[in-house]
């Protein structure tokens, strides 16, 4: 249901900036008819995008080798301050982060829990509150733009309370 929201908003502020811009630098008849149809177009295709069959099946074959999720979701990886998106998956020994085949950067976090110190929130560009700080024992931090952060670190902090 997330993704048809954030679709259907994604192509309406579309449509409304690119209609505004055929306002002001085409006509504004254009603008009518332009602004609509590419927020439709472009809402669709980003929920097509986002909802691709090939990611869904890819990552979940490769976590069904490694055990039942207790929580997954889309997210982005945040590595060296560039955002990869992805799925998180929280199993019963290791938070897994898998890229999407689509994105240009691949790669994969695993970390095992007896290794996470800490988990803390923080704010996207000062201000966003989505964010989820993953601080281990080795002193790395690894850092996720979540949906649901409170979810995610009572999930993790039960495991963790579980494994001590």
């Amino acid at each position: 249901m997330k993704q048809v929201r954030c679709s259907i908003l994604s192509g309406i502020l579309f449509g409304l900036l690119f209609g505004l811009f055929n306002a002001f630098y085409v006509d504004i008849n254009a603008a009518f008819i332009a602004g609509p149809i590419s927020g439709i177009m472009f809402g669709v295709a980003f929920y097509l995008i986002c909802n691709a069959r090939i990611c869904r099946q890819q990552a979940q074959e490769e976590i069904k080798e490694k055990g039942k999720s207790i929580h997954s979701g889309s997210v982005g990886h945040i590595q060296d301050n560039e955002v990869v998106s992805g799925k998180l998956y929280l199993l019963k020994s290791r938070l897994v982060f898998q890229t999407h085949r689509p994105n240009v950067q691949h790669h994969k976090v695993s970390i095992d829990i007896k290794q996470i110190k800490e988990v803390r929130f923080f704010n996207t560009h000062g201000e966003i509150p989505n964010g989820l700080g993953i601080y281990m024992t080795d002193e790395k931090t690894e850092r996720f733009i979540v949906s649901e952060r409170r979810i995610w670190k009572s999930e993790i902090e039960r495991l963790l309370e579980t494994k001590e």
